[in-house]
């Protein structure tokens, strides 16, 4: 079952008394309602778990235009409770609800809210993800419900296992070790309105060429899991599907609508570093992209195997060395209020 959020209005005579930071209606003298939102048991235990759908924080936009009309920061005994109220002004308006992003109580506008930046290594971490949900037209009156999916606005990259099958070649002979795996131009910034989407006035890029490779962060570098040693015919790791195991290596970007994000592979065969970059293609908010199998082949770009993402690190790898293939499905959906997802899976051979 598919949890969601519940909204609720009830003509209020007035509105209630408001702290500063926590609810901020924008109105007065107009016919209220006191909006009730309710997620459930799911969305309750989802509160106190520690993954990819936690909420630790809920905060509720309710416009009129463009301009604020309500805005509530739940507090810790709502979000356990299940349940957060406010009051609104009735007649058409847009709900935006937003999940464990820093306080945007200054915000007083949609347009604001649609143009704030948020940072992915900022204000994620890799068990609290910022998500959004929106109800756009929304007639609210006397009695009023509505559900709200919201989304995660990272997209996320999962690599499985790696094969080495190079038996038609001499170096299947040669002293073979999976080194490290990071992603190249991931994209640490994106606006909350994943749905036009508005984009932030310049795209910072993670581990762009030139750059020092940012091992400390870890959405976008992992070192090899051991054993890294890699003999012939064997796999690394375990292909996606084995009796339901977790993924080797798992990375994360915000959505990158020009396709820049790659996933490289750094092996060292012989005493020299190689490089298999893998082209992710355009990535979207709350999107997985699930690389199956890597089966190596042939050598990669060659890499001197330091901290500093080369041109090498950032080329594709020659077509007769890497082919793959990708397909689309769904990420688990956030548990707090649902979500819309997406998945690649592919086997690649390199």
């Amino acid at each position: 079952m598919k949890p969601t959020l519940f909204i609720i209005a009830a003509a209020c005579a007035a509105l209630a008394a408001c702290t500063k930071g926590t609810e901020v209606p924008n109105n007065t003298g107009l016919q209220t309602a006191r909006v009730t939102l309710s997620f459930g048991n799911l969305a309750k235990d989802a509160i106190q778990t520690a993954d990819e759908a936690k909420v630790s924080r809920i905060q509720v936009f309710v416009f009129k235009g463009d301009g604020l009309d309500a805005y509530k920061d739940a507090s810790a005994v709502e979000l356990k409770s299940g349940k957060i109220e406010l009051n609104c002004t009735r007649g058409l308006r847009n709900i935006w609800v937003v999940a464990n992003a820093p306080d945007l109580s200054s915000i007083t506008s949609e347009s604001a809210l649609k143009e704030r930046v948020t940072g992915m290594t900022e204000d994620n971490t890799a068990d609290n993800f910022v998500m959004v949900g929106k109800a756009d037209n929304e007639e609210i009156t006397a009695i009023y419900s509505k559900t709200v999916d919201v989304d995660r606005i990272v997209s996320r990259i999962r690599l499985f296992g790696i094969k080495r099958d190079m038996s038609s070649s001499p170096l299947a002979q040669l002293p073979f070790e999976v080194t490290r795996v990071f992603l190249t131009n991931a994209v640490d910034n994106a606006c909350y309105d994943i749905y036009t989407p508005v984009l932030p006035p310049e795209t910072v890029l993670l581990n762009k060429v030139g750059d020092k490779m940012a091992t400390a962060n870890p959405f976008v570098y992992d070192p090899a899991r051991t054993p890294a040693e890699l003999t012939d015919g064997n796999v690394y790791g375990k292909p996606y599907g084995d009796s339901g195991d977790p993924a080797t290596h798992t990375f994360y970007s915000y959505p990158d609508p020009e396709g820049r994000v790659k996933l490289v592979i750094e092996v060292k065969m012989d005493g020299k570093f190689y490089t298999y970059p893998v082209p992710i293609g355009i990535t979207g908010a709350n999107k997985t992209y699930d690389i199956k199998l890597v089966t190596l082949t042939k050598s990669g770009n060659p890499s001197d195997g330091d901290d500093e993402i080369s041109a090498g690190e950032n080329e594709d790898i020659e077509p007769a060395a890497a082919t793959f293939s990708v397909t689309v499905n769904d990420w688990t959906p956030v548990l707090t209020f649902g979500g819309e997802n997406g998945v690649v899976d592919g086997n690649i051979t390199i």
